[in-house]
């Protein structure tokens, strides 16, 4: 959350906070689908960073 703060803030300054909301929903239910049908470890790992990104986004 600490890295991807500020740059989704500006992100947000440029293109409304509606759309980065949006594209955080949209990284969120993507590391969902990636975490819930991983066969190993390291992907669920992969989808739970992938959540977390879309968490700050949507915040």
């Amino acid at each position: 959350q600490a890295l991807l703060q500020i740059p989704f803030g500006m992100l947000s300054d440029k293109i409304g906070r509606k759309r980065v909301i949006t594209i955080g929903l949209l990284l969120f239910a993507a590391g969902s689908v990636i975490a819930a049908t991983a066969q190993s470890i390291e992907m669920v790992i992969v989808g739970r960073m992938l959540q977390g990104s879309g968490a700050i986004a949507a915040a």
